[in-house]
């Protein structure tokens, strides 16, 4: 279902941190944000509904970022629509705005308030586990392009959400890829980052999905974020310091997965992992800096796992 999220050259000014207006591009039908800089937090593996969800929300929210992007299973177990606003609108209902959504789903939040929606999904494999597929999701989320995968800017921050399916397949004979690689040609942002649920690289349970290992850095991207290990792993080439896999997906689903069912290479990986307790990633981004952090709702204060880099 393809939606508009907001009305063509409709630029104002908004109280967001930093932001000089939003409108979206009448040629691409992208959503684009004026800002210096801009702070956006990263949950995956989230919508179980439980005190973990909660727990990891509060900090979330405690760090008012400017938006929040999703490495996916936003919605367990099944991707029903009759879940799906317990699951997320509860908890993070202040950054959805929604107006096409069936009406006993939308949210009515600070993001509703304002009509920008600061909450961008990508899907995972729990969100077509029904005899609908993903027409849940796609009726209760308001976003951008044909919203099964899009891109938006953000001050310094080009977001590319992609879809990795059910299985985590990837055909770059599909008019996904061809749009994708179009649009990365276009993009005079100083960050890309790219996201969706199946990881391409991983340690844990379920391991590599190697047709998404695109050259990613070679493209201009400083991270790319999946879920679906319901760990949090910061993976770099040894060498590549400027660029990171990252797997977050420790947002509250009630198991959490070893670090190291399926060994990377030593040799050639650097690796981060933490599988104690449940979390968030935070992102600060300016023009020149990218810095993520990553927090344990166990201790939301100090930082597990910290990585800059500097342009």
């Amino acid at each position: 279902m393809n939606k508009i999220l907001l009305l063509i050259f409709l630029p104002f000014f908004l109280p967001v941190y930093g932001c000089l207006y939003h409108q979206v591009d009448p040629l691409e039908g992208r959503l684009e944000i004026a800002a210096d800089t801009v702070i956006f937090a990263v949950i995956g593996d989230y919508g179980d509904n439980n005190n973990h969800e909660k727990q990891v929300a509060d900090m979330v929210n405690s760090w008012h970022p400017d938006l929040i992007i999703t490495t996916g299973d936003n919605n367990y177990d099944y991707g029903l629509a009759k879940t799906i606003k317990d699951n997320i609108g509860q908890y993070y209902g202040d950054y959805i705005y929604n107006p096409d959504a069936p009406a006993d789903q939308q949210a009515h939040g600070k993001a509703n308030s304002n009509t920008l929606n600061r909450f961008f999904p990508c899907p995972g494999n729990h969100d077509y586990f029904n005899i609908s597929g993903l027409s849940p999701y796609l009726n209760y989320f308001s976003l951008p392009g044909n919203e099964q995968y899009y891109d938006f800017v953000w001050g310094p921050v080009h977001f590319f959400s992609l879809n990795s399916g059910r299985s985590g397949n990837f055909d770059t004979a599909s008019e996904q890829y061809h749009w994708f690689m179009s649009n990365i040609a276009l993009s005079k942002s100083p960050w890309k980052i790219a996201y969706f649920h199946h990881p391409p690289i991983s340690a844990s349970n379920h391991g590599n999905h190697p047709d998404w290992q695109l050259a990613f850095r070679d493209l201009g991207f400083t991270a790319v974020f999946s879920g679906h290990d319901h760990v949090f792993e910061r993976i770099q080439k040894k060498g590549q310091n400027d660029f990171s896999w990252i797997v977050n997906g420790v947002g509250g689903r009630q198991t959490l997965y070893a670090c190291n069912s399926n060994p990377l290479d030593s040799a050639i990986y650097n690796t981060v992992c933490y599988n104690c307790c449940y979390g968030a990633i935070k992102v600060e981004v300016s023009r020149h800096r990218f810095k993520l952090s990553f927090f344990s709702v166990d201790d939301p204060t100090n930082a597990i796992d910290e990585w800059v880099v500097e342009k």
